[in-house]
């Protein structure tokens, strides 16, 4: 059991997380009166030691959202993950907060970078070109972003769940229907300039009109 607990004091995980979370740098952030070099953590990961202070996994999770209960064994997840996603969100967006609609749903409103945004789908358009092998992720990935990631251009966004979209648009569609829902007057537009047919009816070109827009209104 000891050995195990030792085992998941694996800063590799925070490494994971960012590049310059090099040990010395991970002690300066801790700042714990305890650990005065790196010895401290090689002799937790060998073993040595064969108890994580209580104050330690504490730090672990204020400075980098390490899940206390992993390193008791007590849970599968490394870190905390909603502390950990917030603070990914948080770095993300500009502002948020909460709309609520005259129903009383709730929706969040944020402001994002319009070139971010722009990046996200050109990024999901250019797996599509590595899927096929045309090109490797991380040159297309390279190039959005000195493309796309510029002087940020802060832009409001709602995000709408689509089940609650689509709710949304049903609730607008209305079940009395207007004429300019059944019938495309666009249609109708090159019958203005049109030259009669000659007839024999003596229906006027604007009886005839009438009965058409009936039979569209019919249909």
């Amino acid at each position: 059991m000891k050995e195990e607990i030792n085992k998941r004091f694996e800063l590799k995980l925070l490494k994971d997380k960012d590049s310059n979370n090099t040990q010395r740098n991970i002690i300066d952030t801790i700042n714990l009166d305890f650990i005065q070099d790196e010895s401290y953590f090689s002799e937790l990961k060998s073993g040595k030691r064969k108890k994580i202070p209580e104050k330690l996994i504490k730090a672990l999770h204020e400075k980098y959202n390490i899940n206390p209960d992993y390193l008791k064994l007590e849970s599968d997840c490394p870190f905390d993950d909603a502390d950990y996603k917030l603070e990914c969100f948080l770095k993300i967006v500009e502002d948020w907060n909460v709309l609520i609609s005259d129903t009383a749903d709730k929706y969040l409103h944020l402001t994002l970078d319009r070139n971010f945004y722009d990046f996200l789908i050109a990024f999901d358009k250019a797996k599509e070109v590595t899927d096929e092998g045309f090109s490797s992720l991380e040159i297309e990935k390279k190039s959005l972003t000195e493309f796309y990631l510029t002087t940020p251009s802060p832009e409001e966004f709602v995000l709408i769940p689509r089940n609650n979209f689509l709710e949304i648009l049903d609730d607008a569609i209305s079940t009395d229907k207007k004429l300019t829902e059944v019938l495309d007057l666009i249609e109708l537009a090159p019958y203005k300039d049109a030259k009669p047919i000659p007839t024999h009816s003596s229906k006027s070109k604007k009886e005839k009109l009438n009965e058409l827009l009936a039979k569209k209104l019919i249909e």
